[in-house]
């Protein structure tokens, strides 16, 4: 049986900052609305409330769009979201 792992934070977090990007470009609100609405989902379960303050856990549950486990990097697999977030 293939076992398949959680998306990573870089990959979810990046996606959704370039739909607020297309959005912007386009003209099209719903682009932004919906990434927004991820951002708002990792937000509220992710550093802010679960880690108080620090940085999210790097794998995102597909299901739920919610973080997942414990492990938390500034390098691989987490770092193109932080990036993206300054931007």
């Amino acid at each position: 049986m293939l076992k398949l792992f959680p998306p990573c934070l870089a990959q979810v977090g990046t996606v959704q900052m370039e739909f607020s990007s297309l959005a912007h470009h386009t003209g099209r609100a719903e682009f932004a609305t919906k990434s927004h609405h991820v951002i708002d989902v990792l937000d509220s379960e992710g550093g802010a409330t679960r880690n108080g303050g620090r940085l999210w856990p790097i794998h995102v549950r597909p299901e739920t769009g919610r973080p997942s486990g414990e492990t938390i990097s500034w390098g691989a697999m987490g770092d193109s979201y932080y990036e993206y977030l300054l931007k």
